[in-house]
């Protein structure tokens, strides 16, 4: 997980440039950060820490199939970092979707919303849900190679999955 978070950190100030730039340079004004903005933006991102994990959760349930049962939700103690841990093994497609879904629906989706609008809390939120979906994106590279019809089966304690072998006979 330390690694991870290492990988994550050193993506994130050339992501965030990414993501500013064509913000600051299509909107062509200040970004003001004000009390109220600050206050938007960290009730937020408290929600959105809960959603994003509702959203690999609800992904894999429905893209797999699977009973709500076959998914859990907790706090990794030693880096106060919340998570979802599916229980079952699943099509390594169905697990890609159900990491890749909170990055989209949090972070990317909304980043266009505010590139269009023009909405400083909501391109802030969109860049703090880009940047908390880096391991999830690390994940997915990870995985880039794996055929779509292999399993694989989440690690019970760290982040990231087995990939299941299946028998060559």
């Amino acid at each position: 997980m330390e690694r991870g978070n290492l990988i994550a950190l050193l993506l994130a100030v050339p992501i965030a440039i990414v993501q500013f730039l064509p913000f600051a340079l299509f909107r062509q004004r200040e970004i003001v950060i004000t009390f109220d903005v600050l206050l938007i933006v960290l009730v937020g991102t408290l929600i959105s820490i809960v959603i994003h994990e509702i959203l690999h959760a609800l992904t894999w349930i429905v893209a797999g199939r699977l009973p709500r049962s076959a998914v859990k939700f907790g706090i990794h103690r030693r880096t106060l970092s919340p998570y979802t841990h599916l229980k079952v093994p699943v099509r390594v497609n169905v697990y890609r979707l159900g990491t890749l879904m909170p990055g989209f629906v949090l972070g990317i989706l909304p980043y266009v919303v505010a590139l269009i609008t023009g909405h400083v809390p909501l391109f802030m939120l969109s860049v703090l849900n880009t940047l908390s979906a880096l391991g999830d994106g690390i994940i997915l590279w990870l995985l880039r190679r794996v055929p779509p019809t292999v399993q694989v089966e989440d690690h019970p304690n760290r982040i990231g999955c087995y990939v299941i072998e299946s028998d060559p006979m």
